[in-house]
């Protein structure tokens, strides 16, 4: 039987090409959730395609891709929002049509008042509010 060679193993059997693969996945469904057809309400205006470059250029640059995992894609009025929930937190990007993006992150505490804010969004602060989802 033959034997697993380590000197042999090629990059695509590296665990880092996973990551890739699902931000590259990531990135696609941003494009197919703003260009599809039917979501939303009836006449609401799609993404622009400067809005989902935005999320998309936001999303290439965050490290390590593992990071992004999977949020939900939510179209508003031409806004694109991913979220990323994890128990009590919530981090939240929101790409606009006509201003700089932005991130809330919002933490749930039982029994006293919740704790959120809201920053102008990029690469490095969104990697650390997901970091901080993650924690």
């Amino acid at each position: 039987m033959p034997q697993c060679i380590e000197d042999l193993t090629t990059a695509s059997h590296r665990p880092s090409n996973l990551f890739l693969w699902q931000a590259l996945m990531l990135v696609q469904a941003v494009g197919d959730a703003a260009s599809s057809n039917g979501i939303g309400e009836q006449g609401e205006p799609k993404p622009s395609p400067a809005t989902v470059k935005t999320a998309i250029d936001l999303i290439a640059e965050v490290t390590p891709f593992s990071l992004l995992g999977s949020p939900d894609i939510d179209l508003f009025y031409g806004e694109l929002h991913l979220n990323w929930d994890k128990g009590a937190k919530q981090v939240l990007l929101m790409c606009f049509p006509d201003r700089d993006p932005l991130i809330h992150h919002y933490l749930h505490i039982p029994g006293a008042p919740s704790q959120h804010d809201i920053e102008v969004a990029t690469p490095v602060r969104l990697a650390h509010w997901l970091r901080w989802l993650n924690a």
